[in-house]
């Protein structure tokens, strides 16, 4: 087994609804690691992405070649909202093992 030292950084890919209420507070925790210098992203609605640029943090397209909205607060328990939000975390994951995020 490999032993990983507590001072590797680590990679956190933060997924919020659709929300300032769930995003507000994800970002000075995700600012917090990232100044510990740890790799952070996000996973939210498109409409999110200006308060994320503002702040220096990356937001994560649902894929390389398509957009759109995503966690949506409204709709978030419903299976085709859950599908789409499975895909948009999905898709960096399988991404991070090319390239970093």
């Amino acid at each position: 087994m490999t032993s990983v030292s507590m001072n590797t950084p680590k990679r956190f890919l933060f997924c919020s609804l659709a929300s300032h209420g769930f995003l507000h507070p994800l970002i000075g925790l995700a600012r917090e690691l990232s100044g510990r210098g740890h790799q952070v992203a996000f996973v939210t609605d498109p409409a999110f992405a200006p308060d994320l640029e503002a702040v220096g943090l990356p937001r994560i397209g649902r894929s390389a070649t398509a957009d759109g909205p995503s966690f949506t607060l409204p709709i978030w328990y419903q299976p085709l909202a859950a599908a789409i939000q499975v895909k948009h975390i999905e898709y960096p994951c399988r991404a991070s093992r090319r390239t970093c995020w």
